[in-house]
């Protein structure tokens, strides 16, 4: 559980009622963390080495 859902649990017992302010930071940290998730997976599943021009480097076909 990361900080910022501690701090929105902690005001949810103090007020009982989120403001639109706590729901929009709670759901623009979880969109984020959706997006970076995916990405960091792409990264994982493609090998990039290939990519990189090296010089004096062989074309392997």
């Amino acid at each position: 559980m990361t900080r910022s859902e501690i701090a929105a649990r902690e005001l949810l017992k103090e007020s009982k009622k989120a403001t639109l302010l706590d729901v929009i930071k709670y759901k623009t940290v979880w969109l984020l963390k959706v997006i970076f998730g995916a990405y960091m997976k792409y990264v994982e599943l493609y090998d990039f080495d290939g990519l990189i021009w090296e010089e004096d480097a062989e074309w392997e076909l």
